[in-house]
């Protein structure tokens, strides 16, 4: 008597191990990402809210000190006035930031991210 062999359908565990493991690793790249990204989005908001709202009329150290109070209720912690590059134009001035974030991962692994963002005056 001859026995026919079936072929194997479905997933294996081996497979169902690796897709487990690159999902596990996404989340908790987002985990981590997700603190960094809300902080730099408050950023963007209060600088674009700034040059609608013509608070970039006054001088350098006014801007800054406008940039700090806002900041300072959105929790805003990674960057501060200080760090913001002020160019004077008409109808206000041109608000630019540039800075990294270094977002520890697991062990000796981290990410880089170089994030940046200019308001202009409407």
């Amino acid at each position: 008597m001859m026995r026919c062999r079936q072929r194997q359908r479905g997933a294996g565990l081996f497979g169902l191990i690796f897709w487990v493991a690159i999902i596990v690793i996404a989340m908790v790249v987002g985990m981590r990402l997700v603190p960094v990204m809300t902080e730099y989005f408050a950023v963007t908001r209060i600088m674009d809210g700034m040059a609608r709202g013509g608070d970039t009329t006054g001088s350098q150290n006014e801007i800054r000190a406008s940039f700090n109070r806002k900041a300072s209720v959105d929790n805003v912690t990674s960057v501060s006035g200080e760090d913001l590059e002020i160019v004077k134009a008409s109808g206000g001035a041109i608000l630019w930031i540039s800075y990294g974030k270094k977002v520890p991962l697991a062990g000796p692994v981290s990410l880089y991210l170089d994030l940046s963002h200019t308001s202009m005056p409407k």
